[in-house]
């Protein structure tokens, strides 16, 4: 709906290793930022593994925060290193 889309935050408690890691992941491109909190124990999937997906899309992430260090939950920044984003392969 948004025609021109430069930011997405997830905070979907879990879903975020379907989004990052899933079929429709180049889909991401699109976006300028993307900002979400991992939940590596409720996915079982590691920082470094969605962190590594999003290098490959093309994102520069950094570590924003970490609210709840004893969950291993993280609050990430990443920021998309093309001049130009990429329209979504369909």
């Amino acid at each position: 709906m948004v025609e021109d889309p430069y930011l997405l935050k997830m905070d979907c408690e879990g879903c975020e290793a379907q989004v990052i890691l899933g079929p429709e992941r180049e889909r991401l491109r699109v976006f300028e930022h993307i900002i979400f909190e991992t939940h590596p124990s409720i996915t079982g999937v590691s920082d470094e593994k969605l962190l590594t997906s999003l290098k490959e899309l093309g994102f520069e992430c950094r570590l924003h925060i970490t609210p709840e260090p004893k969950l291993g939950l993280n609050i990430y920044h990443c920021k998309h290193m093309a001049s130009q984003r990429q329209p979504p392969a369909f």
